[in-house]
C-alpha cells in the first residue's frame, strides 16, 4: 500500500515539476550557461530569455561575439546587451571563442580567446562557424525564436567574425552590425546578400580609422592595418553600391556614411564616433586607456544597433 502510494506521488511530483520547470522559462528571465560538441570539441554559450507575458510570441535573437581575450561572461556584463533584451523582449546569447593553446588555460595576455575571423589569429582546428549555426539551432530548440530575426554583432576581433558570419551564415542570419572590426575575408560569395552596419572609433588606436602601423597587446611588432572604410567599401560593393549611392551625415560628434537603400530595402551604413578609442561606444571601459584611448559615452552603440537590427529581417532576393 506504502509503495503504491509513494509511486503515484512520485509520479504526480514529476509532471508538477516538468509544470514548473516549463512555466519558469516563460515567466522568469532564464540565464544559462550551455555546453555543445562541435566536431568533437566541448563549445559553451551564454543565453539570457527576460520575461515574457506573450507565451506564444516568436522573439528575435542577438548573437555578440566577444572580442581577442574577451569572455562571453564579460561581454554578457560590460556592453548592455542584457538590459537591452530586457526592454525589447530579446533573446541575447555570448558564445565563448577558444583559447589560441587548447592545451592551456584561456589568458588574456598569454593565451586569449580568439575567433578564426579570417585574419588567420584564431584556433585552426576550431569549425567557429559550424559553432555558431549550432547555437543558433539549440537556442531555437530552447526557445520560441522567431527564425527571421537572427542577428549577429561583434565587438573588435568578434566583429571580424560577425563579418564572416554575415558571408558564411547568410541562410540564417538576417544582418550583422560589427563595432570596431575589419571585413577579413576576401572571398565574399555569401547564398543571401544582407544589410550591415559598421561603427568604429575616430581615434581607435588599435584599428585605426584611416589604417596605419598599428600594435596590438598580443604582438610587439608593429603591423600595417587598412582603413577602416575599407571594410564598409567591399560590403558595400557586395550590394552592388558605389560612391554615387552615399549619403552623408555629421552632428553630435557622429558621422554617418549611408549606402542606399536599394530596391530591395538593403542598405550598408559607416558609423565613426568622435574622440572614441577601442572600445565599445557607450559600454564598460574593458582595457586601459594606455592600451585602448577614450570611452566616450555620447553615444551607445547597443541602443543603435538595435534600431538597425529591427529594421531588418530575414528575406530572399532574386
Amino acid at each position: 500500500m506504502f509503495l503504491q502510494f509513494w509511486d503515484r506521488f512520485i509520479r504526480k511530483f514529476s509532471a508538477l515539476l516538468a509544470i514548473f520547470i516549463a512555466l519558469s522559462r516563460i515567466l522568469l528571465s532564464i540565464e544559462e550557461s550551455i555546453e555543445l560538441d562541435v566536431d568533437g570539441q566541448s563549445r559553451e554559450y551564454l543565453v539570457y530569455a527576460p520575461t515574457t507575458k506573450r507565451v506564444h510570441q516568436k522573439r528575435p535573437l542577438v548573437l555578440f561575439l566577444h572580442g581577442a581575450g574577451g569572455t562571453a561572461e564579460r561581454a554578457m556584463e560590460n556592453y548592455g546587451w542584457v538590459g537591452k533584451a530586457k526592454e525589447e523582449s530579446f533573446i541575447v546569447a555570448f558564445p565563448q571563442a577558444l583559447p589560441l593553446n587548447l592545451e592551456l588555460p584561456s589568458d588574456f595576455k598569454t593565451n586569449p580567446n580568439v575567433w578564426n575571423d579570417g585574419s588567420e589569429r584564431g584556433q585552426q582546428s576550431a569549425d567557429d562557424i559550424l559553432f555558431l549555426r549550432k547555437v543558433v539551432q539549440d537556442i531555437s530548440k530552447r526557445y520560441r525564436i522567431d527564425s527571421k530575426r537572427i542577428y549577429v554583432t561583434g565587438f573588435s576581433n568578434g566583429a571580424s567574425m560577425a563579418f564572416r558570419v554575415g558571408v558564411e551564415l547568410s541562410d540564417i542570419v538576417a544582418t550583422i552590425a560589427p563595432v570596431s572590426g575589419h571585413l577579413w575575408i576576401k572571398d565574399l560569395y555569401p547564398q543571401r546578400r544582407m544589410s550591415a552596419l559598421l561603427i568604429t572609433g575616430a581615434d581607435d588606436p588599435l584599428n585605426l580609422l584611416n589604417g596605419r602601423i598599428a600594435k596590438n597587446p598580443w604582438n610587439p611588432k608593429e603591423e600595417m592595418k587598412p582603413p577602416m572604410i575599407d571594410s564598409i567599401i567591399a560590403w558595400a560593393k557586395l550590394l552592388d553600391f558605389d560612391e554615387s549611392d552615399t549619403k552623408v551625415e555629421e552632428a553630435n560628434g557622429i558621422k554617418t556614411i549611408q549606402y542606399g537603400p536599394d530596391i530591395d530595402e538593403l542598405t550598408v551604413i559607416f558609423i565613426v564616433v568622435a574622440d572614441q578609442g577601442h572600445e565599445w561606444p557607450g559600454g564598460r571601459r574593458t582595457l586601459p586607456k594606455r592600451i585602448s584611448g577614450k570611452n566616450v559615452q555620447t553615444f551607445n552603440a547597443t541602443d543603435a544597433i538595435w534600431d538597425f537590427f529591427t529594421m531588418q529581417s530575414l528575406r530572399t532576393y532574386d
